[in-house]
């Protein structure tokens, strides 16, 4: 409701909601758990030939994400993929979350596998929801991988990576 009363002051004064406008709504909306209201408003703004660009699909991927909609975040990754120079690690990251919570390890996976060849650098971020997804998938041989993988790619573990991985290994029996 907040957005619409924003959008509607907007209108009332004569100005144009433009993407930067659309976005910093979604990511609000996305924050106080209207997910429904995010993605209603990054519709918006392709109903309104408004020009999209990662920012604003990045901030959709997000909303997903936090809606637990893996299904809408691996779709707005492939229109990424169309209309901008593709998604970013912060998008791919919120995907595979998404993934991981919903127990999508092969997903996951295939996602983080994608990022590599379309030379999009993973973050810590990236990697931690990735081991978490083969954590909850009982994969602790991908976990440990991944974790071993991420100090060549001058990443520096931190406590929920180390906590991935055990988890991982506590699950797959792999743990005294």
């Amino acid at each position: 409701q907040d957005a619409n009363a924003v959008l509607g002051l907007m209108r009332q004064r004569a100005l144009r909601a433009n993407v930067v406008t659309f976005t910093a709504l979604m990511s609000a909306s996305a924050s106080a758990s209207q997910v429904t209201k995010a993605l209603e408003l990054f519709e918006g703004m392709q109903q309104q030939g408004i020009e999209l660009n990662v920012v604003a699909y990045s901030a959709a991927v997000n909303a997903s994400e936090k809606g637990m909609r893996w299904d809408k975040c691996l779709q707005l990754l492939d229109l990424m993929h169309q209309d901008c120079a593709g998604p970013t690690a912060v998008a791919y990251s919120a995907a595979i979350s998404a993934l991981a919570k919903t127990g999508r390890w092969t997903h996951a996976l295939h996602l983080f596998s994608e990022m590599e060849a379309m030379q999009t650098a993973p973050n810590v971020i990236t990697y931690n929801s990735t081991i978490l997804a083969c954590e909850k998938g009982h994969r602790w041989d991908f976990a440990l991988s991944l974790f071993s993988g991420m100090r060549p790619n001058y990443l520096r573990p931190d406590t929920f990576s180390c906590n991935a991985a055990m988890g991982a290994c506590v699950k797959g029996s792999q743990w005294p």
